[in-house]
């Protein structure tokens, strides 16, 4: 388990931030990575796409147990607290989502960019469209396989993996319904 910070302590909560549907185009020099080859990308924070460009890339992703029920995923983008979305034209090409309290907790559940598009920074501006929206919120939290890519992406976006915490020592937990685990 990666998670940005650890344990709330007692600190004065700034209300929470109210956002809109917004759209942004970036420049290709934008925050601390660069969009790589194409500058072209509109940003959006909304929950309204179409349910076959979620499926297109959530399949293209390989994560299929997303798509192995076509109506669960729209649901879950639905009552997701936040969804950041990356276009190129019509074309759905990231996502990140996340669950969170608004208070004191953030809960990183999907992050994800078209293979085609995968090694040009929108990961990564996808990544702080989240942190900046719950810049106020202490714990942020993510679980992510343990593959040396991602374990690398995260750990470059501030997150620490908590077999590595040598002032907190933390316990993840995980039940996955229908699957044995061990």
């Amino acid at each position: 388990m990666l998670c940005a910070s650890l344990h709330p302590k007692s600190y004065s909560l700034k209300p929470p931030i109210v956002r809109t549907q917004e759209e942004t185009h970036y420049p290709s020099h934008i925050g601390k990575s660069k969009l790589k080859h194409d500058s072209n990308i509109t940003f959006k924070n909304s929950k309204e796409i179409n349910q076959q460009q979620l499926l297109n890339l959530y399949n293209a992703v390989g994560w299929t147990n997303y798509t192995s029920d076509p109506d669960l995923l729209p649901n879950a983008i639905t009552h997701s607290s936040f969804v950041t979305t990356a276009w190129k034209e019509d074309q759905l090409i990231g996502l990140a989502r996340c669950l969170s309290d608004d208070a004191y907790m953030m809960y990183l559940q999907d992050i994800l960019v078209l293979p085609s598009m995968q090694g040009k920074g929108l990961g990564e501006q996808l990544m702080q469209r989240c942190l900046d929206r719950y810049e106020h919120v202490k714990q942020r939290v993510l679980l992510t396989d343990n593959r040396e890519q991602q374990v690398a992406f995260y750990k470059k976006m501030g997150f620490h993996n908590t077999r590595d915490l040598q002032k907190f020592h933390l316990n993840a937990f995980i039940q996955y319904k229908g699957v044995d685990l061990m």
